[in-house]
């Protein structure tokens, strides 16, 4: 039995070696006064030490942010909108120009010093008939008859490492996709196709549609154009941004009127379906979300307000609890609650809207309401940021069982754990629950409320425990088990009668 659970040890850890890291750098915003170097915050999650540190950039940037590396974590390019870096922290060939036009010439005034607007308007995509070749898909404003500035343009630049010994030439640049269509400020989004081939591509316009499009052998072509009702603001609907489930299967979008449009999403067909409306809105600014690594919350970041919301609960009215508020703090302008982004860490990380010494953090995501560990100024940066932001990466890891690295500890010098479910019965009951815990485990059982409140923490003295639970009101409560000395965290959902 020893010699198999050491094999089953040693599949596990080839496992996690193994995993897809692709996403494992992030450039966020450089230093309010940058040092000789162009040297910036970089996020660094095959850091085991410190995943925070000075890092070194040749392009600044505080909005488009588009960086991919290999399967091993290593850095291949970056682009903050007007340029493309190797990994070498050089201009590449052909390199400059990006997103150049009319806009950038007139109201960018030709000046890309901290980079080209949007804050989710850009995305770099592998090319599946290549192995070195890569798409830089990028939205390109326009200024209208009307004097009006209006994202029409999606277009793409490409980028082949097999050329210039290895680091990057891009052969293709500003090749037009779709034009004539005002497209959603922010938005634009990716996700593997179920082949693990090709990619699917989606961002929401003003005349309430998804144009959805698929990178393929063939390049990048319009596939759909799906209907949206109700119909968006079209007034809001630059004030929001996307995001995928860590499994593929949802796409959300928000804008700060309505709240946040869910669909469930089907990666063979590309086809959305299922939408229900979240009323979590705001009266200005940026809103982002996120979902957690299970795909149970959404986190909803509006400015001086951070929400969670249960998609698993089918009441839509009882499904979202403000997690906190903004503390008033400015260091030295407002550090109120920007982009939000799940990390390989199994984090979401949540930028100010404004120059800050401090980002915020959700140390357990997947918990319920206060149980999520909200750090507000949890992250002190090395030094006073920019407007920050973070690299609009596409879902990786979507058919792996793990959507995050448990094995990943960081200067907070706490395990990030790993959700399994947990076997209960009856369920419901209105008297007790039985649990059948992982063989061989000891550790904390562990009963909340839908508010968060631990109800009962005791430990564990077998394999099968008892809680009695006619005590408690009737409705939803969650159970869980954190053994010791473990990376994983057993839950369960319990319905008390």
């Amino acid at each position: 039995m020893r010699t198999i659970l050491i094999f089953f040890l040693a599949c596990i850890a080839i496992n996690l070696q193994a995993q897809d890291k692709r996403d494992y750098i992030w450039f966020s915003a450089g230093q309010t006064d940058p040092a000789p170097g162009f040297e910036t915050n970089l996020f660094d999650f095959n850091n085991q030490d410190s995943i925070v540190e000075i890092g070194t950039s040749i392009l600044r940037y505080n909005r488009n942010n588009a960086l991919i590396c290999d399967r091993e974590g290593n850095l291949l390019f970056y682009s903050n909108g007007c340029a493309v870096a190797d990994r070498l922290h050089r201009i590449m060939p052909n390199g400059e120009g990006i997103n150049d036009g009319e806009f950038f010439q007139t109201l960018w005034e030709g000046d890309c010093e901290n980079g080209f607007p949007g804050r989710q308007d850009i995305i770099a995509l592998p090319d599946p008939n290549d192995s070195l070749g890569y798409y830089l898909v990028t939205k390109l404003p326009e200024i209208n008859q009307e004097g009006l500035v209006k994202q029409t343009i999606i277009q793409y630049s490409y980028i082949d490492l097999s050329l210039n010994e290895g680091y990057g030439d891009v052969t293709v640049k500003n090749e037009v996709i779709i034009d004539s269509i005002d497209f959603a400020v922010s938005c634009l989004n990716a996700i593997e196709h179920i082949n693990k081939k090709d990619y699917w591509i989606l961002q929401p316009a003003e005349n309430s549609k998804v144009y959805t499009f698929l990178l393929n052998e063939e390049g990048i072509n319009l596939v759909y154009e799906q209907e949206v009702s109700p119909a968006v603001d079209f007034l809001t609907a630059s004030a929001g941004m996307s995001t995928f489930s860590t499994d593929g299967r949802m796409f959300a979008f928000n804008n700060s009127r309505q709240g946040i449009f869910l669909f469930d999403f089907d990666r063979d067909t590309g086809l959305l379906s299922n939408q229900r409306l979240y009323p979590i809105f705001c009266e200005f600014g940026l809103i982002s979300m996120e979902f957690s690594p299970s795909g149970q919350f959404l986190y909803s970041s509006l400015t001086d307000s951070l929400f969670q919301t249960d998609i698993w609960e089918e009441n839509v009215d009882e499904a979202t609890l403000l997690i906190d508020t903004w503390a008033g703090v400015s260091d030295p302008f407002p550090s109120t609650f920007s982009v939000a982004k799940l990390a390989p860490d199994c984090r979401i990380y949540i930028a100010p809207g404004s120059s800050s010494r401090y980002y915020h953090f959700i140390n357990k995501p997947d918990e319920k309401g206060h149980a999520c560990d909200f750090r507000q100024r949890g992250l002190e940066l090395p030094w006073i940021s920019n407007v920050g932001n973070f690299p609009n990466y596409p879902r990786f890891r979507v058919d792996d069982e793990e959507k995050c690295n448990p094995s990943i500890t960081t200067m907070f010098g706490e395990p990030v754990y790993y959700r399994k479910d947990l076997d209960v019965y009856p369920n419901p009951s209105n008297e007790f629950v039985t649990i059948n815990l992982p063989e061989g485990k000891r550790g904390t059982i562990l009963l909340y409320n839908l508010s968060g409140e631990i109800l009962i923490q005791e430990k564990n003295q077998s394999l099968t425990q008892t809680l009695f639970v006619n005590q408690f009101p009737s409705g939803m409560y969650f159970l869980e088990f954190i053994p010791d000395r473990d990376l994983l965290v057993y839950t369960a959902k319990i319905v008390v009668e």
